[in-house]
């Protein structure tokens, strides 16, 4: 299979409705990314990892951007997250940092 394909398949399986978006979890998404995603982040930022999300130029300016990144990080790290868990993610992610409006 295609890499591509591979990195392209949980972004197409999250974007199919916003439903997920409503019955995301996000105390599970805090959950996931403190284990998976946190540690990199802390590296990557050289510190308070959080700071990836609240730097001025950061990359995400939409909801669909934002699940979009999740899903080409679940693809390189290869973390093994159902569609599911990764809206969690996206939720808690959201919620915390970027406010995008939801649709319900």
């Amino acid at each position: 299979m295609r890499p591509w394909i591979v990195a392209l398949v949980p972004t197409l399986l999250l974007s199919l409705g916003a439903a997920a978006a409503v019955t995301a979890d996000p105390k599970n998404g805090k959950k996931l990314h403190d284990q998976r995603c946190l540690a990199c982040h802390v590296r990557q930022m050289g510190g308070d990892g959080s700071q990836i999300y609240t730097r001025p130029e950061h990359l995400i300016k939409s909801l669909d951007a934002l699940r979009q990144r999740i899903g080409f990080c679940v693809s390189q790290t290869n973390t093994s997250w159902f569609p599911e868990e990764q809206e969690d993610v996206a939720a808690y992610l959201n919620q915390q940092f970027y406010k995008f409006k939801v649709a319900k």
